[in-house]
């Protein structure tokens, strides 16, 4: 058994004795989604990619696990778990801060390559729903901020048409630099838009199709390319 398959076992273990305490304030969601690329904060990290994910929640505090799994081509597998605390500051504002534990479980040097990252983020119930994300990363030294907005609109009971938008900066300092091997990416920005459709399944199940576009001031590592357009399609079901 490699360390994804044990992370995974984990927390489905963890989902499923939660799921069985008959607790009211407690959710849980599973994803399956399916990229042809992996594109993160403007930089292509893998090709075709499937992306399983394992979310709950209980009132104010969420934890969730998030793999990208590389089917073909260039890319390293990826465990993403994270946790954190969401509130409301008022009718409008709503403040999230959290942490993120990046694992890659086919690096042969699992314990060093993995990084610790902390957020904090702003959100507003207005139109278009603002937010605003800054984000530091302890062992790559890189500090990020980036904001985004989004509409989502009713075409059917069970059909829906969603837009987003998004714009970020990012300094990879001297530790982010060695770490991607080259020091072309110190200091850049990137931004994007995605588009999907989400069909209810069910009540409780949903199918999305999607297709985003990012682009950067510096090139995609797995390319020559400064953008991305690539698509997605995923299954999401709560409990």
């Amino acid at each position: 058994m490699n360390k994804f398959q044990a992370i995974m076992i984990a927390a489905l273990g963890s989902v499923s004795a939660l799921s069985a305490q008959s607790v009211d304030n407690i959710s849980v969601s599973t994803t399956f989604a399916f990229e042809n690329s992996y594109v993160f904060r403007g930089a292509q990290l893998a090709e075709e990619t499937f992306m399983p994910a394992i979310d709950f929640s209980a009132d104010n505090v969420y934890f969730g696990v998030w793999g990208a799994l590389p089917v073909t081509g260039a890319g390293d597998s990826e465990v993403d778990i994270y946790g954190g605390y969401g509130f409301e500051l008022s009718e409008i504002v709503s403040l999230d801060v959290g942490g993120t534990y990046y694992a890659y479980p086919d690096s042969e040097d699992f314990e060093n390559d993995n990084t610790f990252e902390i957020y904090a983020g702003a959100s507003f119930d207005v139109l278009l729903s603002p937010a605003v994300y800054v984000f530091y990363d302890f062992d790559l030294e890189n500090f990020t901020i980036e904001a985004s907005a989004g509409y989502s609109y009713a075409l059917t009971d069970s059909l829906s048409a969603d837009a987003s938008v998004f714009a970020g900066w990012v300094d990879l300092g001297d530790a982010g630099s060695d770490f991607y091997e080259t020091e072309s990416f110190d200091d850049y920005w990137y931004y994007g838009v995605s588009a999907a459709l989400s069909y209810a399944l069910a009540e409780n199940a949903s199918l999305t199709g999607y297709v985003n576009y990012s682009g950067s001031n510096e090139r995609q590592m797995y390319s020559n390319d400064k953008s991305e357009v690539w698509y997605g399609v995923s299954v999401t079901t709560g409990f």
